[in-house]
């Protein structure tokens, strides 16, 4: 699935994962194939707990010389 097919088959998740937990989670963050962060999106809703504890977090490497 492309990136666009992906954003709108996300969206009505999005949508009530916002509704759920008053933030809506990003794909980006999250080391996982597309399939599985739908997947993770669909048993967030459905289970009522946030993503964050189905999916591992995206490790964000450390540079001290980056200011941001």
């Amino acid at each position: 699935m492309n990136s666009i097919e992906f954003g709108l088959t996300c969206k009505p998740y999005n949508i009530r994962y916002r509704d759920l937990f008053g933030e809506i989670p990003s794909y980006d963050d999250f080391a996982c194939t597309q399939e599985e962060y739908l997947e993770a999106l669909q048993k967030a809703i459905a289970d009522k707990i946030k993503i964050d504890g189905i999916l591992k977090r995206r490790a964000v490497p450390q540079d001290p010389d980056v200011l941001y």
